[in-house]
Formats: C-alpha cells, sequence, structure tokens
C-alpha cells in the first residue's frame, strides 16, 4: 500500500522540470491523508476503483481503466473502493521539491 516511486527523471529540454512515476496502492476503504503536489498529476488506475476527494469539487468515482487529471496544488485525499484501488500516477514539477507535501487537519 502507499505510493512507490518507481522513476524519477529531468525532462530533457526543459530546465528544472523532472517526471515522476509511482505505482500508487489504496486499500479498500483506506483514506489518504490530504495533501497536495507540487505540479501536475496524471492518474490511470489498473485495478479496483477509488474515490477522488479535492478540496472545492464533488466527490468522483474513479475506476479501473479511467483516467484523469489533478491541477497543481489541488488538496485531495482519495479512498480506496470496495475492493481498493491500484493506478499508475505521473507528476510533473519543479525538480528536487518533494512527491507529496501533507496538510496538516485542524
Amino acid at each position: 500500500p502507499g505510493s512507490n516511486e518507481m522513476l524519477r527523471a529531468p525532462i530533457t529540454g526543459v530546465d528544472g522540470i523532472e517526471v515522476l512515476i509511482s505505482d500508487v496502492v489504496i486499500p479498500a476503504g483506506a483514506a489518504v491523508p490530504s495533501h497536495y503536489h507540487p505540479g501536475e498529476e496524471f492518474v490511470y488506475v489498473i485495478e479496483g476503483s477509488a474515490i477522488h476527494v479535492e478540496e472545492g469539487k464533488q466527490d468522483q468515482l474513479i475506476e479501473a481503466g479511467e483516467a484523469f487529471v489533478i491541477p497543481p496544488e489541488a488538496v485531495h485525499s482519495p479512498r480506496g473502493g470496495p475492493d481498493g484501488a491500484r493506478a499508475i500516477v505521473f507528476r510533473v514539477h519543479k525538480e528536487g521539491l518533494p512527491e507529496r507535501i501533507l496538510i496538516e487537519m485542524d
């Protein structure tokens, strides 16, 4: 479970920008803590389903075979569906920044 970084590499010809590729597993019913990414996130669900919970938007069910984009710095906290979810995630952001920034809840 969790986000398993598979690749972090600069983008040739674009100074200061890198791509991260992760294999993300969310167990059934589990919620990922609220966080954001310092760049754009491209998600392709390969198994199961998840509820995409993003601040200021309606919750969205995402199922295997579906893809979506999360804008830079969008606060979100996905939840695993009844069978959990597995997704391949591509992130594009400024080089050297952390993969995610957790949001402290009051």
